[in-house]
């Protein structure tokens, strides 16, 4: 039974970002080169399968998937294993299997997985960047590492790992790729290596590329920490008013629909690299197709159909019926000047907001109930809420989170208007808490390793506690009614996308909203 407690409830915090997503960018702006000024020499193991233990400066600690990173553990094998408190994890020949896999090694970054042999010429490089202006990094270089197969070839590629406190690309990751190609099909361009991210379960991750020949000279990839905001729909294909499970399969880019009415079918829009971005973006109830594409920051519809380009390279997409008309519009959230940028797509109106900072996660809802969401961000550095309310344009901050938590908008109080709200992996408890009456929910469902995807999931008035289990595919819901308890749905490397009902999460606002105030 969900407790109810009325009391101010205040959690100790430390600085943390979690992210159970990532926005893969293989076409970033103002990325520079990053190479490497300490050549490594000593390797554990030797230089072919060998690794190097880095323990990295306080300045340039960095948050992999909700846990602070203090070491690199960098292989000669084209990839880096993340430790936390020390050093840890593989470091020695990797298995080149698909991401995620919880079966085989894992929490590693991979800008180019293979088997390099430094015996006899190439070698890798490290560099720690610090500067007044914060923009701290450190820089891993693999500068013409031969293969083990072919000692005559040489390849060059490296990855840089952004501070937590970076003001332009807080924890983000980065490959550049200098030259690979040398002249055997075998293993240029990455035909026989991987590339991407995978956490320390081995069930999340971010998979670019496996045994493609599609890693180009010049190419550079992002990866920036993503907490997805879901729509204000309240239903999607059967449309009787209930939330339908919901995955988008990045590999192929289809998304898989499990409907509250026993239907399931599948749909192919969208593109290896899209970020899934469902929600009602015609105004009939119903939730749409919808995908960002960080690569030329251009969104897509399905139904309605639309091509809008809106963004640059690092913003996080944060789409929202800003007007209160009904229908989902175009925005996002830059971090490094804390600005949010909305194109209303009935009117072609545009309209700028500076609300946060760099290293804050957008979750905009209508946390005062005028029925128009508010601007707000949840600040991991201190684990407070900012929320600009759209009635007043008063302002709202509330701590409500601690390390490792993921923060979301829910309505678990059946008051109508959303709440601050954290799911903690670490014990699989929701914790919401009322913004004006100091109120909590709790709840135990879930447990580490488990996706949050709250839906109103009996369409009554409260958002009911739902989890996606990555390793498995299953989904567990705490007040099923029209869905299954519990059911499979999805698979390893899918990402949840449940429809959430309108009582939950109504998105910011335009005219009538924040710029009359």
């Amino acid at each position: 039974m969900k407790k109810m407690i009325i009391l101010c409830m205040v959690l100790l915090v430390s600085s943390f970002l979690y992210s159970y997503e990532y926005i893969m960018n293989t076409n970033p702006s103002g990325i520079g080169s990053h190479t490497g000024s300490t050549k490594i020499t000593s390797w554990v193991g030797g230089a072919d399968d060998g690794y190097y233990d880095l323990v990295i400066p306080e300045g340039n600690k960095f948050y992999y998937y909700g846990k602070l990173v203090t070491h690199l553990r960098i292989s000669t094998n084209g990839y880096v294993v993340l430790g936390f408190g020390s050093a840890q994890g593989a470091g020695y020949y990797m298995d080149y299997h698909a991401i995620p896999n919880p079966s085989a090694e894992q929490n590693f970054v991979a800008p180019l997985l293979d088997d390099w042999d430094l015996h006899t010429t190439g070698a890798v490089y490290y560099q720690i960047v610090q500067n007044t202006e914060s923009n701290n990094y450190i820089s891993v270089e693999w500068r013409g590492v031969p293969h083990y197969d072919y000692p005559t070839t040489a390849y060059s590629f490296s990855c840089a790992f952004c501070s937590k406190d970076n003001p332009y690309r807080a924890n983000t990751i980065i490959f550049a790729y200098a030259d690979v190609d040398s002249g055997s099909a075998a293993y240029d361009y990455g035909a026989s290596a991987i590339v991407g991210i995978e956490n320390i379960t081995g069930t999340i991750g971010e998979q670019f590329s496996r045994y493609e020949a599609i890693v180009t000279n010049g190419l550079k990839i992002t990866f920036t920490p993503f907490v997805p905001i879901y729509g204000s729909t309240t239903d999607q294909a059967d449309a009787d008013g209930y939330p339908d499970a919901v995955v988008w399969r990045p590999s192929n880019g289809t998304w898989y629909f499990y409907g509250s009415d026993g239907s399931n079918y599948y749909y192919q829009f969208g593109a290896k690299g899209d970020v899934a971005l469902p929600g009602d973006y015609d105004g009939d109830g119903d939730a749409d197709e919808c995908v960002f594409r960080p690569s030329n920051n251009h969104w897509y519809g399905n139904s309605p159909t639309f091509d809008i380009q809106w963004g640059t390279s690092g913003d996080i997409p944060v789409p929202a019926d800003y007007n209160h008309d009904g229908i989902m519009d175009i925005a996002v959230f830059r971090p490094s000047n804390g600005y949010w940028y909305v194109y209303i797509r009935g009117t072609g109106t545009v309209y700028s907001w500076q609300w946060g900072q760099t290293g804050d996660i957008p979750l905009p809802a209508d946390y005062d109930n005028d029925t128009y969401a508010d601007l707000a961000v949840y600040r991991p550095a201190n684990g407070t809420w900012y929320i600009r309310k759209s009635s007043d344009w008063g302002i709202v901050e509330k701590q409500w989170g601690a390390a490792g938590d993921i923060p979301m908008p829910t309505n678990m109080g059946c008051y109508g208007y959303s709440q601050p709200t954290v799911f903690r992996p670490s014990n699989g408890y929701w914790y919401s808490l009322n913004q004006n009456t100091s109120s909590v929910v709790s709840y135990q469902w879930g447990q580490d390793g488990d996706v949050p995807v709250p839906a109103d999931e009996n369409a009554g008035c409260a958002t009911d506690e739902v989890v996606f289990r990555p390793a498995s595919g299953y989904w567990y819901l705490s007040a099923a009614s029209f869905l299954p308890s519990s059911f499979q749905w999805g698979t390893l490397g899918d990402k949840p996308r449940f429809r959430r009902s309108f009582l939950i999460v109504s998105p910011p606002p335009n005219s009538g909203g924040p710029d009359l105030h």
